[in-house]
């Protein structure tokens, strides 16, 4: 999966902004939360089973989960799932450098903050941004 970053500034009304920032937030608690697991169960087992079956039991018990978007919470597991295929393929190349993913910063928010729910609210959030992606304003 090709993932690209681009770097945004958004200009929003306050309750949009709220919905955006707690989005990124529930992001970060979901991806640490899923680290969390993991790592434990590495540093138990020296094993780390990042199928998607075992992930989804983990998003279960997670509190955070349940208050964010379905979509969202998808995307934040695959993107901790491909975090340690990289991982394990590092060090199965020998290139011991290289450590087990590290947790976001508690007060950050998630870099896929673009990932929330924009597929079913994506007109309404969109005619609130000074600037839309297909080139109009809202």
């Amino acid at each position: 999966m090709l993932l690209v970053t681009v770097k945004a500034q958004v200009h929003a009304d306050p309750k949009t902004l709220a919905v955006l920032k707690d989005a990124m937030f529930c992001a970060t608690k979901v991806y640490n939360g899923l680290l969390w697991h993991l790592r434990k169960e590495y540093e138990e087992t020296g094993k780390a089973n990042v199928s998607r079956k075992n992930l989804n039991r983990i998003l279960k018990e997670l509190p955070r989960a349940k208050g964010y978007y379905s979509m969202s919470v998808q995307l934040t597991r695959d993107e901790v799932r491909e975090a340690y295929r990289s991982f394990f393929a590092l060090k199965e190349k020998g290139l011991m450098r290289h450590s087990a993913p590290g947790f976001r910063k508690v007060k950050a928010t998630s870099p896929r903050s673009s990932t929330f729910r924009a597929a079913s609210r994506w007109k309404e959030i969109r005619s609130r941004f000074l600037w839309a992606p297909d080139g109009k304003t809202g």
